[in-house]
């Protein structure tokens, strides 16, 4: 039955706001077939204010947007109404038209799946399951209809959020296993591992019920990576969430991205040392037990020393990674810091951790290195660690509330500590010049922190390097047995004795 004849605007915006509101796909067709001029622009709406427009946001109470067709789609899309969505892209609608804030059908439509999933579990304590099927069902279905009419899932709205970002951010896996159905048989260059990508992101925000879903539903695996090649594992490591980094290694039982490398090398073990705690360290270390057996026992293939594309170790990036570098100056914000340093050093060292790969100091010390045989220069590596951990405490000595205690006696004997390294130091040097009188004056002056960077450069003899070792093996046990400086005069002794063995000293 024809619709009655319409006689103004007015009439033609009524009778298609009630087709709507009755789901009367065939009269709103008639309607946009008989007057189509009309159906462009909604005059009034021009001077309608936000304010004045949200409470017929996808309603059939009246147009919350400008055209027609558009505030028709979004409602219909919001209400479920497969039919009216249909008709209206039929009819040339633009499925990605987005209202004042951005947003398109396709997010009003993941909206209302979000505000319907919610209804059902939190109502009363028990999921009500008869009219929210119904209801997700409708909803689903107009995303599969607006995904195939070329409805986009990256157009974003003025918040920079897009209907992916949206079911990722929501956890709505309705809405996702929609779209990886469509992109997994509509190939595209961007979408050449849609589902890995869904993963990564789901990752960072920490979202583990997608996770479960992508994963376990075989869309990917657990080993997929990044452009930087971050796998999953990295990217949890980095979050700081143990309850995630649990969940994806129960994916991964032979344990291979407990050992996956980055573009740059990296290893899950260098993520945890840079940019975990304590907790996600442990967590990793004790998977790597589980894995390889006990760690110490595997000596030179520990996986722990394996070193990056600048030949950092973990236990090396765990150490330079100091509160010096992280821009803060409150001093117990440094304090936590270096807590949590000195745990995850203590960490790894405990399951046979090395601050450099088996040879590298035995290399870079050997004479066919110095442009002199009976002179040496320590490897940049090695200054970089004794500028970072023999000063590190002079923080806390300078600051105010620590007045009192500067004469006090562990300070005094730290002090003379360092004092006497740098005069073993200038006296082991291999050329000093006229620096020789001037530097241990400064050193008696109370200077001796300031003249560490400087006297670290300095070529030593290679015969007065034992006696230098051992300085500063005393030195190392005067800052409260400091575990890195203490491993770094380990290592140095080793590949002293290893040179011995060939080279005269």
């Amino acid at each position: 039955m024809a619709p009655p004849p319409l006689t103004s605007v007015a009439d033609v915006h009524k009778a298609w706001l009630t087709a709507g509101a009755n789901g009367d796909a065939a009269t709103m067709r008639e309607l946009w077939s008989r007057c189509l001029i009309h159906f462009q622009q909604v005059g009034h709406a021009k001077s309608d204010s936000p304010t004045q427009r949200q409470p017929r946001f996808c309603s059939w109470r009246g147009f919350h947007l400008r055209t027609i067709g558009s505030s028709a789609l979004h409602t219909a899309s919001w209400g479920g109404n497969l039919a009216i969505v249909e008709l209206l892209l039929k009819s040339g609608q633009n499925p990605n038209a987005g209202d004042e804030s951005g947003m398109t059908a396709m997010m009003v439509a993941i909206l209302r799946l979000n505000l319907m999933t919610m209804r059902c579990v939190l109502r009363d304590g028990e999921a009500v399951r008869r009219n929210i099927v119904v209801d997700v069902k409708g909803g689903l279905l107009v995303t599969n209809l607006l995904l195939s009419r070329g409805a986009t899932i990256d157009v974003e709205d003025k918040d920079g959020v897009s209907p992916l970002e949206l079911s990722r951010k929501r956890s709505n896996v309705n809405a996702l296993q929609l779209f990886l159905n469509h992109h997994q048989c509509v190939a595209t260059p961007k979408r050449h591992n849609f589902a890995g990508a869904v993963l990564l992101k789901a990752v960072q925000y920490q979202a583990e019920e997608v996770i479960r879903f992508v994963v376990e539903n075989e869309h990917t695996s657990v080993a997929v990576s990044n452009a930087q090649g971050e796998t999953p594992m990295h990217l949890a490591i980095k979050q700081r969430d143990p309850s995630l980094m649990e969940l994806l290694n129960g994916f991964d039982p032979a344990g291979d991205n407990l050992v996956a490398v980055t573009v740059k090398s990296d290893t899950p073990a260098h993520y945890a040392a840079r940019f975990g705690s304590h907790r996600e360290m442990e967590m990793l270390l004790l998977w790597f037990a589980t894995t390889f057996g006990d760690l110490q026992e595997l000596g030179p293939v520990n996986p722990l020393n394996a070193v990056n594309n600048k030949g950092m170790t973990s236990l090396y990036v765990a150490g330079a990674t100091s509160f010096h570098h992280q821009g803060t100056h409150d001093l117990p914000q440094k304090m936590t810091i270096l807590k949590n340093r000195n745990t995850k050093v203590q960490l790894l060292l405990d399951n046979g951790a090395k601050l450099f790969p088996p040879g590298f100091l035995v290399n870079a010390l050997s004479p066919k290195y110095s442009s002199v045989a009976s002179h040496l220069s320590l490897p940049v590596q090695v200054q970089h660690c004794l500028r970072a951990w023999v000063v590190e405490n002079r923080s806390r000595a300078d600051e105010p509330e620590n007045e009192d205690a500067a004469h006090a006696g562990h300070v005094n004997d730290s002090a003379k500590a360092v004092a006497e390294l740098c005069m073993n130091w200038i006296a082991s040097a291999a050329c000093v010049g006229s620096s020789a009188t001037l530097l241990p004056i400064i050193i008696g002056a109370g200077y001796a922190l300031d003249l560490v960077p400087l006297l670290i450069e300095f070529p030593l003899r290679r015969c007065a390097l034992p006696v230098v070792l051992h300085q500063f093996e005393t030195f190392a046990r005067s800052q409260g047995a400091h575990a890195l400086l203490l491993q770094l005069h380990t290592e140095l002794l080793e590949a002293c004795h290893a040179l011995s063995e060939n080279t005269r000293f």
